[in-house]
């Protein structure tokens, strides 16, 4: 196959072997939204706000291993949320939900470790 489009899955059946790379368009939010595995390993950008992101749930096999880099692109604070587990790490708050404060950083990484999100603010100079 030279080239395909589709809009739909695309299931492959044996090892899938990439050369050129996978190209994920970026994202942005501006309201209330729930993330799912596909948007992972996407750049999802936050304008506007307040409002609240709902991660998936970090202990689902499918989703260990799994990240988010964010661009907060506004003055308001975002909220995560994750409906199992909690946030961890550098930036975390050890509790399922925590607010990202864009005064804090722009830009912040969350990975799921199979059992929590580890949150890692990116710090700008």
């Amino acid at each position: 196959i030279s080239g395909l489009t589709t809009t739909g899955d695309v299931n492959v059946g044996g090892n899938l072997n990439v050369t050129g790379g996978i190209r994920k368009s970026n994202r942005i939010l501006t309201t209330t939204t729930t993330l799912t595995g596909a948007d992972a390993g996407s750049f999802i950008q936050f304008n506007g706000g307040p409002y609240t992101i709902t991660l998936p749930n970090p202990t689902l096999a499918a989703n260990s291993g799994i990240g988010y880099r964010f661009w907060q692109n506004t003055a308001s604070s975002i909220t995560l949320s994750t409906p199992a587990g909690s946030f961890f790490g550098p930036s975390g708050s050890a509790t399922s939900t925590v607010v990202l404060v864009q005064a804090t950083t722009s830009y912040w990484d969350v990975w799921s470790d199979g059992f929590n999100w580890i949150l890692f603010g990116i710090k700008i100079a």
